[in-house]
């Protein structure tokens, strides 16, 4: 609570009193305050603005808080709010920072947004930077063209071509650059370079994978070292941690998946694959089971039950491997009984020989080797 001047006269109070700098009444034009002894204060005013510009005189910027602008020299077109915001800038221009030591080091950056407490905190000579949210790129020195929307987003960043939207959103990225986290935690602990993530904690757990891009909510969501791999749907290579050049398309697809070189689309396409690699699985549910390596299985269900057999193809909606190996089958719901089979509907060959299966009718396949036709006929 202010001093009563009840009792006193002019002379013992006029050294205290604020008064325009040039002693003449408030217009529309701004002028400084001071005190009665001719100190100015920072503060500008007039009959329509109360401003103040900082260290420096620049009269594009504006600054409001303790220090704020404090050290500027020529820098203009600066905006600073806040305890200490932008309190070390000398030339640094067309910067806003607004919150409690937000840009406090920055010197000499230009075009930088920081809105929320100590966001952007250490950036000194980085440029084009944004930070929304307290301690958004809170380390960042150097690092240029980053965009950071969020609590914590990007907080230990010192790279350069970053975005990341969502509470810790790549927080502890340092080196990484290029790298695009939206959503919450999303690439949080990641300092590997290229990665995409969006989605709920997607690529939360990645550290030195590089070239990963992860759509969908815990999508690659355990994946640590590992690199080039895509995952788009919800829980798509959920366990992956160390397989690398995987593609999962598709709600659950790969969900388990250690491994590496598998291709999945579809729902729940290769969902419990842990070893198996080199496999592709293409429909609903495709090779769901599977374990083995080198599978091939297209169609809806097609070799959902399979999970030892190996080196198999199988196209067509429902065809089952029998967990047999080497077995290769065109056609709709049968099921291989040996090994090293070749079926189309439910005729079977094996090692080359008919098998004792019922066989109703003729049936002629045309394969075609260096551009001549061959024909397969099969008698009843």
């Amino acid at each position: 609570m202010g001093t009563t001047l009840t009792g006193t006269t002019p002379q013992d109070t006029y050294d205290s009193l604020i008064k325009v700098g040039d002693n003449g009444p408030i217009t529309g034009s701004l002028k400084r305050l001071s005190d009665g002894l001719g100190n100015d204060l920072p503060l500008l005013v007039s009959s329509t603005a109360l401003t103040n510009y900082g260290a420096g005189a620049v009269t594009s910027n504006t600054a409001f808080g303790n220090e704020a602008l404090d050290a500027n020299t020529t820098g203009a077109e600066n905006t600073a709010v806040g305890d200490r915001a932008l309190s070390a800038n000398t030339t640094g221009a067309e910067n806003t920072a607004v919150g409690n030591t937000a840009l406090l080091l920055n010197t000499t950056g230009i075009n930088s947004v920081a809105v929320g407490r100590r966001a952007l905190t250490s950036n000194t000579t980085g440029s084009n930077n944004s930070a929304l949210g307290g301690d958004a790129l809170l380390f960042n020195v150097t690092g240029a063209n980053n965009t950071a929307l969020g609590v914590s987003s990007l907080r230990n960043n010192t790279a350069s071509n970053n975005t990341a939207v969502g509470f810790e959103a790549a927080a502890l990225n340092t080196s990484g650059t290029g790298i695009t986290a939206i959503g919450f935690q999303a690439l949080r602990s990641s300092t590997g370079i290229y990665n995409t993530a969006v989605g709920d904690t997607a690529l939360t757990a990645n550290t030195t994978g590089v070239t990963n891009t992860a759509v969908g909510t815990f999508s690659l969501a355990a994946n640590t070292t590992a690199s080039s791999n895509t995952a788009m749907g919800y829980a798509t290579l959920v366990s992956n941690i160390t397989g690398s050049n995987n593609t999962a398309i598709g709600r659950g697809a790969l969900g388990a998946n250690t491994a590496s070189e598998n291709t999945a689309v579809g729902f729940e396409a290769g969902l419990t694959n842990t070893s198996g690699t080199g496999m592709a699985a293409f429909g609903y549910q495709a090779l769901k089971l599977n374990t083995g390596p080198y599978n091939t299985a297209f169609g809806w269900s097609a070799a959902s039950a399979n999970t030892t057999g190996n080196n198999f193809t199988i196209i067509g909606a429902n065809q089952q491997s029998g967990n047999f190996s080497q077995v290769t089958m065109i056609g709709v719901g049968d099921t291989a009984t040996a090994n090293n089979q070749m079926r189309f509907g439910s005729a079977a060959i094996v090692n080359g020989a008919v098998t004792t299966e019922a066989v109703t009718s003729d049936r002629t396949w045309s394969v075609f080797i260096n551009g001549t036709a061959y024909k397969i006929l099969l008698k009843a």
